[in-house]
């Protein structure tokens, strides 16, 4: 027990010094800000790399629209220390960004920001990279969640380019089924197409995703809402648990579909 609580005691101590270092320190450097930045009419954008930033800036509204990108997967806050957590220089860039503090001391009141958008690949490794993100402001940023201010974008996997007469148009889809649909409508309508595979929003030209990831009429977005603080708590659990390897297997593979552990 004494152990235990000498260990405590070091991470309030190490959390303390670490807050007391990002409040004193500006705005990162790889920010790209927006013009309203601390209005109801920004929003921040977290995309994964610079490739995905320099795509995203071309396609922006720069009056509303800033965006932060991170290297790769960023740290996982449900199974790490607090210290561990905040001595990650994604995290501090993060917290840094929304200047409204962290934890108990979150206000959303001061975010920087009226909404969060997740901008990753249309990939199992996006997909990871954005449940590592919704851990980290579950545990950080609460009120955002709470709020119903952060949302992912569900970037295309596909595009669809029409060879009509007098106009051609883009059509877009997020997964197989969906390019199959679009198609098969297509075909009913006698409309010539060509299909295109985005490798990633690196590799999006700007025009192209302009459209279903940043207007705001045309793209589409999943909010991350709370129904179940409960059932929340124990999804991430399940998901990033230390111990819970063989549950989250036997999840992963089908075996195990308890109503409790559905998200």
């Amino acid at each position: 027990e004494a152990a235990r609580a000498r260990v405590r005691a070091k991470e309030r101590r190490d959390a303390a010094r670490t807050k007391s270092q990002i409040s004193g320190l500006s705005l990162p450097s790889k920010l790209v800000d927006c013009e309203l930045a601390g209005t109801d009419e920004a929003s921040l954008y977290i995309c994964e790399g610079n490739s995905a930033l320099s795509s995203l800036k071309a396609a922006r509204d720069g009056r509303v629209d800033a965006i932060l990108p991170i290297r790769g997967k960023i740290i996982e806050a449900s199974s790490n220390s607090m210290s561990k957590v905040l001595a990650n220089s994604e995290v501090q860039d993060i917290i840094k960004t929304l200047g409204a503090g962290y934890g108990d001391d979150f206000d959303i009141d001061r975010m920087r920001y009226a909404r969060v958008l997740i901008a990753v690949d249309a990939d199992p490794d996006g997909n990871s990279i954005a449940c590592l993100i919704y851990s980290l402001f579950w545990h950080l940023f609460r009120p955002v969640v709470e709020e119903g201010r952060l949302f992912k974008i569900e970037t295309p996997l596909f595009s669809i380019a029409t060879r009509e007469e007098r106009k051609s148009r883009k059509v877009y889809a997020r997964d197989d089924v969906e390019r199959d649909e679009r198609m098969r409508e297509l075909d009913e309508a006698g409309v010539k197409y060509d299909v295109s595979r985005l490798k990633g929003l690196g590799e999006v030209e700007a025009d192209i995703l302009e459209e279903p990831a940043i207007t705001p009429a045309t793209r589409v977005l999943t909010q991350i809402t709370l129904p179940d603080v409960s059932a929340a708590e124990s999804a991430l659990s399940l998901l990033f648990g230390k111990s819970q390897t063989d549950a989250r297997k036997e999840w992963m593979t089908g075996e195990r579909v308890d109503e409790e552990d559905l998200i």
